[in-house]
């Protein structure tokens, strides 16, 4: 984070070497940039006075993104890493496949306004605050959507009805909105120290395992929305499922439900025995989904119907692994840092 001081009275005081001082001309009213440094120091250097830059503008060639949905990727791309103005123009006019392309997706991302609009230019301007949500709410907002998800499947094969599963897709989209945009936030906090405590960021180790933490949420959103549509299928077929069948769907849901509200838990407060304990629990319900697999596969007798159900199955078995990835990841996370189970401690050379 930089900051600059102007020399001369102030309340907070910089003593300065008068050889350093002199070798460079230094007066009262010149500018000095401070720096922090990742070790906490601070680095002082001659500068100059700040004035806030506008923003940089993203500028997009329509005309070369010939490919389907290429532009709208484009778009995404530049709202993530950070762009606040995106030009989006053609030499002549917007082809019809990207005007479709276009509308849309102001809805799909956070904050994202369209600020001016001819035939041949579109303006998007992002209006988001960066700092809000911070990202611990974010993370177990988008746990939230997807266990909402998840457990709509299983309500309405258990319950025979498809009348929940409409909703399973409208919340994958509100799933994609969110993780667009903490996605934005982590990128942008990467350079912005002031960011990235705002969003309650306190490691650039955190940035890594946040990252990862999303993408792993964003694949179980993306399962969700798989599973809901073969559940939608085999409700459709007006296939009854034996009661076997269903106790075995809702005692998987039920304990896919506790071991994901336990992952996202222990990595918010850095539990590393619950961490521990949740991947045991795991690497056993993994074994049961492969249990529950062979059973479904004898106890289903119609072909359709079973391929689809141990789609189902093998839908919830990558949910599971996906909240493995996160218990390890808070495990690395408590470790950064002293606490009952270790302690960091200064290192020191061994003389062989």
């Amino acid at each position: 984070m930089r900051k600059v001081l102007k020399l001369g009275r102030s309340t907070l005081a910089v003593t300065l070497p008068r050889d350093w001082v002199n070798a460079f001309s230094l007066k009262q009213g010149d500018y000095l940039a401070v720096d922090q440094t990742d070790s906490g120091a601070l680095k002082l250097a001659i500068g100059k006075q700040e004035v806030e830059e506008a923003p940089r503008v993203c500028v997009i060639n329509a005309d070369l993104c010939e490919l389907p949905n290429m532009l709208t990727r484009m778009v995404i791309g530049a709202y993530v890493v950070g762009h606040k103005m995106i030009w989006i123009q053609s030499r002549t006019r917007f082809k019809s496949e990207h005007v479709q392309e276009l509308d849309g997706l102001t809805l799909s991302l956070v904050g994202l306004h369209v600020s001016e609009r001819t035939e041949n230019l579109i303006i998007l301007q992002s209006l988001a605050d960066p700092s809000k949500p911070t990202m611990d709410n974010s993370i177990r907002r988008l746990h939230l959507i997807s266990s909402f998800m998840r457990e709509s499947v299983a309500k309405a094969l258990t319950a025979g009805t498809a009348l929940d599963l409409p909703s399973v897709l409208a919340m994958g989209k509100e799933g994609e909105r969110v993780y667009w945009l903490v996605v934005r936030q982590l990128l942008s906090s990467v350079y912005d120290r002031k960011l990235a405590e705002a969003l309650g960021i306190r490691s650039q180790y955190w940035l890594l395992g946040d990252r990862a933490v999303l993408s792993n949420l964003k694949a179980v959103v993306n399962c969700a929305e798989a599973v809901a549509k073969e559940a939608a299928n085999v409700l459709e077929l007006g296939i009854c499922l034996q009661n076997g069948t269903v106790a075995e769907i809702a005692r998987l849901d039920s304990a896919i439900a506790e071991v994901s509200e336990g992952a996202i838990s222990s990595l918010i407060t850095r539990d590393v025995a619950r961490a521990n304990e949740l991947i045991q629990t795991i690497m056993k319900l993994e074994e049961d989904a492969n249990r529950i697999e062979d059973s479904l596969s004898e106890m289903i007798q119609a072909p359709l119907c079973r391929s689809r159900i141990l789609r189902v199955i093998h839908g919830f078995k990558e949910i599971v692994s996906r909240q493995r990835t996160i218990a390890e990841i808070a495990i690395n996370r408590a470790l950064e840092e002293s606490g009952d189970y270790a302690s960091i401690d200064a290192g020191f050379f061994t003389r062989s």
